[in-house]
Order: C-alpha cells, then structure tokens, then sequence
C-alpha cells in the first residue's frame, strides 16, 4: 500500500508532537514546513507551564494535563535534562470565595488521579509555600508539589529529534508560500525551497494559522492576542524556591 504523504506547516512545539506522533504509523510520510528553526516562534515566547491545578481551563482537559505532565517528566529523563523540566509546585490564590469553590473541584480531581493536592482555606497558612505573599484580599487558595515548568522550545526540539530518528523530514528556514488545489482537495505547497506535493495538510501555525488557512480558501475562526510579560529580579536571593504561582487574571513562575 502506498504511503499517505502528510505536510505539517509549523514546526513549533504543536508541529513537531504532531509529526512524531504520525511517525509512529508506518503508512504515512511526513514532511515538516518551519519557515525559521524549529521552537522559534510561540513556542519560544511561552512560560511552558505544567500545570494540574489551573482553574482556568475546563475541567474536560484535566486528562490531557494529566498526560502532558507524565510525557514531559518521562521526556525529562532523558541526558542532560532533556527538557529542563523543573517541579516546583503551584499556589493557587483565591481572592473570593467562588473561586476557591472552584479551585477545591481541581484539588479533588488531583487527589481522584493519585496526586497530591492540599485545600488552603487559612490564608496565613498560604505563606508556608510562599513567605513573601501578600494575604491581605485572599480568602485562601490550594497547592500541590506535582506541577512545574519546562522548556518548550527543548520540548520541540526533543519531538523533532524523535520524529526525525523515525524517518521523518524536517525543512526549516523554508516558508510555505501557496497551498496547492484540485478542485476541493489540497495537494501540494509552494515554498522558498520548491513545490512538494501532499496527500493531506496539517496547519500547525499557531498564530499564523489564520494567514495559512487562507492559502486554502478557509477562514478559521481564531483569533491570537498579545499579553504582558514582565520580568522581575528581586534586590536579594530568595531564600526558598519560588513556585508557580497563579492568581485569576495572571500567573508568575522563576
């Protein structure tokens, strides 16, 4: 049987999963499209977070964060740290009581999965993760040691390097210009570096998925917006580890 070739367009950290996940099915022939090097784009710019406890996100992608956090730590075995994976818990800090309603849901789905996870509701008792912490406006918050944070832009060039030990193609500083059509299907890319022809197309582009898209006549309805980063350097060493810490609106890693 003839191999299906695949395109992935983006080789972030999403473009290289992806590619190595395919890699594991013998039928299939991939090619990535990275238009500079791979993990420069988003995924440099991310605090790769490896988070348990976040309130933020549906409690439907409690598995999936439950998978990326034993993928990562397993990954992290690898010489040398292989994606700088570090475990420094997270604090959550509750300002109001709904939130901290919300937050218990979280502890006890950590707690369902085999982890540790503690229900702070003295906010005194918020300072023993974290001495420096204003509890003046906190009703109380949660912790666990399990969470952390890694490299993503290593966590990508770790995928690529499976991918590429599996057969896998990777063209960086090669940009997708124009996706090929017959009809209704996509069958190839035009790129700095040539004309490839595909059997089907992964748009991995992150933010630039939108302006990919279009090159196929699609309009996805995604949308990317810019947030605050500050980085701050406090006037001595701390004394203790800096978790990740994780207020409603804004979070806070070493």
């Amino acid at each position: 049987m003839d191999k299906k070739r695949v395109a992935i367009i983006g080789g972030g950290i999403t473009g290289c999963s992806i590619a190595y996940h395919l890699s594991l099915y013998k039928e299939i022939e991939i090619t990535v499209f990275e238009k500079k090097q791979i993990g420069s784009g988003t995924t440099a710019k991310s605090a790769a977070t490896l988070c348990l406890m976040d309130d933020s996100l549906p409690e439907a992608f409690f598995d999936l964060r439950v998978r990326c956090l034993k993928v990562y730590k397993e990954m992290n075995e690898g010489p040398k740290g292989l994606v700088g994976f570090k475990q420094s818990g997270t604090l959550v800090v509750c300002p109001t009581e709904e939130q901290l309603k919300r937050v218990k849901r979280h502890v006890d789905l950590s707690r369902k999965h085999g982890f540790s996870a503690e229900l702070i509701d003295e906010p005194r008792d918020l300072k023993k993760y974290l001495p420096d912490l204003n509890t003046g406006n906190v009703v109380g918050g949660a912790w666990t040691s399990e969470d952390g944070y890694a490299d993503a832009t290593a966590i990508a060039n770790a995928y690529a390097r499976k991918a590429r030990d599996r057969g896998v193609k990777i063209l960086t500083e090669t940009k997708v210009t124009r996706i090929i059509r017959s009809g209704e299907r996509v069958t190839g890319v035009e790129t700095t570096k040539g004309t490839f022809y595909f059997d089907i197309i992964v748009n991995a582009g992150g933010p630039w998925a939108n302006e990919i898209g279009r090159m196929a006549s699609l309009e996805l309805p995604l949308w990317h917006t810019k947030a605050e980063v500050f980085i701050l350097k406090p006037p001595s060493p701390l004394s203790y580890s800096f978790p990740i810490l994780k207020y409603p609106t804004w979070y806070a890693r070493a």
